[in-house]
């Protein structure tokens, strides 16, 4: 099994608080909700449901900072103290919109995890507690703290490069969040990766899509996911048919025969869309995303697309972008991910590599990401001065804009240097 890189484990953990401490700035005095007890009566909602449209699409237009509250009684409280990855019952009002029952949970692991103490991630369930419910048509939605990002911005750029490069990604937002009126400050809204996500990505979202993220007990121990490693039972399957894995299994057995023959490309061409693949790899190097599949094996899943059989590449959490590999001891030359390894060795594979990346740079720069990066700090900057969790100084966020401003306007050109492109 492969391990977590160290710098990777320890980044940001240094200000993230155990499940089990409550003390601190909860939310209520001394971690109580402030509410006796929630009224999860969904009558109404169930009314309005039927006239919604299909989709929330307001939630993912970069050009304005929705609303969020969260509500929670003391009983929700004590059970995410006790064990924040599993769901309890709560409410949520998005943007004036109440829904009165929801699923709520903690995520993140070891950068990204904060207790309720601190600025903690959160996904809500529309329908965890009420059989069908939705919010315009999704079934859940997960919201980001950023705290490994004192920009509050990478998600949010990288969302639009890898999208131009027609990779599957999640589309993002921004909200304030408040918990029992407590102030939260502020967060990304990002569309969870489940049916509805396939739904809309495919012509045919009917397939298996399994999780590539690094596989955790919570008892630190941990492995990363790759074909060939011997770990194909640990992908997760999120959606589909469960198979026991054979889908998996098929690619890392064509892996282990062929990595480093001459049949390598065709052979693996049978099983993965190389072409789906490259182009997420492109969006990766373009973003710097040392935490992605080819630097880290990490953050990304595996769709299984009905209409060809073949596996896509879809891309997942790009907090740890817009970051020089050599920086984290990684380089493009030598990538962890075993597909990317061998492709580069592989002189068909990689001249369709290259060939995607000449193709996506000029696709990416039609973008004026420039431009994009100036209008969301100025969409942001205030609510990020002004958020009482965020564990950056005002130093540090203008600095990591800074460092984005300069990777968006030289990306491009320095990827052609490396590559030799015209």
């Amino acid at each position: 099994m492969k391990s977590l890189p160290l710098a990777l484990v320890l980044a940001g953990c240094t200000a993230s608080s155990s499940p089990g401490d409550k003390d601190g700035d909860g939310p209520g005095p001394d971690g109580d909700s402030g509410i006796e007890e929630l009224n999860f009566d969904t009558g109404l909602w169930e009314d309005e449901v039927g006239d919604q449209p299909e989709d929330a699409n307001w939630l993912w237009e970069i050009d304005h900072i929705g609303d969020v509250q969260l509500l929670l009684d003391d009983d929700a409280l004590d059970n995410l103290w006790d064990d924040p990855y599993a769901y309890t019952e709560g409410g949520v009002v998005i943007d004036g919109i109440e829904v009165a029952s929801v699923g709520v949970r903690l995520r993140g692991k070891y950068g990204s995890f904060r207790s309720l103490n601190g600025k903690p991630k959160f996904k809500i369930d529309f329908n965890r507690y009420v059989e069908g419910q939705r919010f315009f048509g999704l079934e859940a939605l997960a919201f980001n703290n950023m705290v490994v990002d004192c920009s509050m911005m990478k998600e949010a750029v990288a969302a639009q490069a890898f999208a131009a490069m027609g990779v599957p990604s999640a589309r993002v937002g921004y909200v304030r969040m408040t918990v029992n009126d407590r102030d939260y400050g502020l967060y990304l809204v990002v569309e969870v990766e489940d049916d509805r996500f396939l739904k809309r990505t495919y012509e045919d979202g009917s397939g298996n899509l399994y999780d590539g993220k690094y596989w955790w007990d919570y008892d630190d121990t941990y492995a990363l996911l790759d074909f060939g490693d011997g770990v194909d039972e640990l992908y997760e399957l999120e959606e589909g048919t469960d198979v026991d894995h054979a889908d998996i299994i098929a690619i890392s057995e064509a892996y282990e025969a062929t990595a480093g023959t001459p049949e390598y490309y065709e052979a693996m061409g049978e099983l993965i869309d190389w072409d789906a693949w490259h182009r997420a790899w492109v969006g990766e190097q373009w973003t710097g995303h040392i935490d992605g599949y080819c630097l880290n094996t990490n953050n990304y899943r595996v769709y299984f697309d009905p209409e060809d059989g073949k596996a896509d590449q879809v891309t997942w959490d790009h907090d740890y972008a817009f970051i020089s590999a050599p920086e984290w001891g990684r380089s493009w030359a030598n990538p962890p991910g075993n597909l990317a390894y061998w492709c580069l060795r592989d002189e068909a594979c990689l001249e369709d590599w290259s060939t995607t990346l000449g193709d996506g740079l000029e696709v990416i720069d039609t973008l004026d990401l420039s431009t994009f990066v100036r209008d969301t700090w100025e969409l942001i900057e205030e609510d990020l001065d002004d958020d009482p969790r965020k564990e950056c100084s005002s130093w540090y966020a203008e600095a990591y804009r800074d460092d984005l401003y300069e990777w968006v306007d030289g990306r491009s050109d320095r990827l052609r240097n490396n590559w030799d492109l015209e």
